[in-house]
């Protein structure tokens, strides 16, 4: 017989704990006043008392604070290890909104009304719905109380460790400033996660070219804010937290390393172990020096990265590219030469105005684009099924029509399509008619709400949707937040096999909280040839920047500048437009 799992014996840090979360989820439901401060109360007392909990369940010692109730509680953990109570409480309300309760500025009265109006219940749905500025509508925030979250939101993420692409850039762009400031012959360069352009960082790795490494660890002994807490120390390397939470590595070598410790410190595991393999099969050998011939003491002289590439027979790979994936794959290094840039991306589609939740005017999206050089802009609102985010009434979207026809004239320089974000209904269905959908350039269909569905129902619902004839490109086609929602469950590789069947596109978004399609589905979008949408998402001027961050997830997928819709030109994406429906 297999012996039974043992329980955790009970403690009485784990029943506090189970107090404190009886208290909140009774408080976020607006329980009595005086129950929820007898949990506090309660919690308060047992943390402050050095007395066993089973000997205050037996009355062999009293605690002020604590009685029959409580008591009985007690009895029921020692005995089951869990508490009734509590359960119901989380049947009612999702465990993560604890998760909320530890962001500053946020109380219960505040949580409470974001899970009911929004649905918000984790810190990274909280930052989808700050940067989509749906919390505006809600009692009691307003523009200020935003800003304030998201930089607590931020704070919180580097605590936990792990943070998104830009919050990695912004870490490497100050680390960059503070150390070029007092070392200004220091050369310096990201590597790892942050060079691959991952969308999600477990750390910040970087390399300095310095001629004296002890000068680079004395400067950063300095009071600094760049590492907090130095965790490490070899002989090359610092490894540090940033703020108390972002692992932060930072070596320091000499020009005459630099080729081999840059390709060594990018690529991942996979990446960096085929490439070595291969070498090692071609008569060299790895060492902490650096590459040699298996017949030479000396390492090899190297230059450059591409130097490194060209000893295994490979052009040179670009760093999004070094995952392990599909880089090695004949078809993909055939297609290095044309791999899409930012410099081919030439308009911007899935842009929100104040029609809708964004935060800027219809004029100065226009405006903003233009400035960025774009030769084409695609408005696409949200449609009346999202009410949540201001969605369009058939009367307010032909308002917009209105508008977008006399801003025509204004702005002849740029190509202004007007579109929408129709919501893709749990039937399958979109918003308004065929009446409509004719009078628009584009619809961008997206899944936004009934997110539990099974594989086939979600499959089958995404797959009517896109049948639609009117339906250009398919938005966000996971539904996933980075470091917050999973993806629902959908057959994608079906779906991307009728989009391409269609001849229409799917988005790759580009906000870095979605990034979505991942990367990883680089194989089958390559196999299928389908169009790929780069779309920022756009809720505010600033957004538009965003489409570099798709471009980055578009590298890492070896798609080349072919298959990106957007980097058609605005006649090429007109007609494309005009070829559906």
């Amino acid at each position: 017989m297999q012996e039974k799992d043992k329980k955790k014996p009970p403690t009485k840090e784990a029943f506090v704990a189970m107090l404190e979360k009886i208290a909140f989820f009774l408080e976020l439901e607006g329980a009595d006043p005086f129950r929820v401060r007898a949990y506090k109360e309660a919690k308060g007392a047992l943390q402050a008392s050095e007395a066993d909990i089973g000997d205050i369940a037996q009355n062999k010692i009293k605690v002020k604070g604590i009685g029959k109730h409580i008591q009985e509680l007690i009895r029921e953990y020692l005995v089951t290890g869990s508490l009734g109570v509590l359960e119901q409480l989380t049947k009612k309300y999702p465990v993560s909104l604890l998760e909320l309760g530890k962001i500053p500025g946020l109380g219960v009265k505040k949580i409470k009304a974001l899970y009911d109006a929004l649905k918000v219940s984790t810190p990274g749905e909280l930052r989808y719905a700050i940067e989509e500025n749906r919390l505006l509508a809600l009692e009691g925030f307003g523009v200020k109380t935003q800003e304030a979250l998201l930089k607590q939101l931020s704070r919180h993420e580097e605590r936990l460790g792990v943070v998104l692409l830009p919050a990695g850039d912004a870490i490497w762009g100050t680390l960059q400033d503070w150390l070029q400031e007092r070392l200004p012959d220091v050369r310096l360069f990201p590597a790892g996660e942050l060079r691959r352009r991952c969308p999600v960082l477990a750390g910040i790795d970087c390399l300095a070219v310095a001629s004296d490494p002890g000068l680079l660890w004395k400067t950063l002994e300095e009071p600094s804010p760049i590492l907090s807490d130095v965790v490490e120390q070899a002989d090359e390397t610092i490894v540090g937290k940033w703020e108390g939470g972002v692992r932060v590595a930072l070596a320091s070598i000499s020009v005459r390393s630099f080729p081999t410790k840059y390709f060594f410190m990018t690529g991942s595991s996979s990446h960096v172990g085929e490439i070595t393999r291969r070498l090692e099969a071609g008569g060299y050998s790895i060492t902490p020096e650096g590459i040699r011939r298996h017949d030479e003491k000396r390492p090899l002289e190297l230059r450059s990265e591409e130097e490194i590439y060209a000893l295994v027979g490979l052009p040179w790979i670009p760093p999004e590219l070094r995952e392990g994936l599909v880089e090695f794959d004949p078809a993909v290094l055939k297609n290095l030469p044309s791999l899409v840039s930012q410099s081919d991306i030439q308009g911007a589609l899935h842009v929100h105005t104040r029609f809708s939740d964004g935060m800027d005017e219809l004029e100065a999206m226009i405006a903003h684009a233009k400035s960025l050089g774009l030769a084409y802009i695609g408005i696409s609102d949200h449609s009346k099924s999202a009410y949540y985010a201001g969605g369009l009434t058939q009367e307010k979207l032909f308002e917009q029509k209105k508008q977008i026809e006399g801003l025509r004239e204004d702005f002849p320089e740029i190509r202004i399509f007007h579109g929408i974000e129709s919501d893709i209904l749990p039937d399958g269905s979109i918003d308004y008619d065929e009446d409509v959908w004719r009078q628009l350039d584009f619809i961008i269909a997206s899944v936004h709400s009934h997110f539990q569905m099974d594989k086939a129902a979600m499959t089958e619902r995404v797959l009517k949707a896109i049948k639609n004839p009117y339906v250009t490109i398919l938005g966000h086609p996971t539904g996933r937040l980075l470091l917050a929602r999973e993806p629902y469950a959908i057959d994608l590789e079906a779906v991307i096999q009728e989009i391409a069947r269609l001849g229409k596109a799917i988005e790759l978004n580009a906000h870095p909280q979605r990034l979505d399609v991942d990367y990883r589905w680089a194989k089958t979008l390559l196999a299928s040839g389908v169009f790929v949408s780069i779309n920022p998402d756009a809720h505010q001027r600033s957004g538009l920047n965003d489409i570099r961050y798709g471009v980055d997830i578009a590298r890492k997928a070896g798609l080349p500048k072919a298959h990106i819709l957007n980097a058609l030109t605005a006649c090429e994406v007109g007609e494309f437009f005009m070829r559906q429906g």
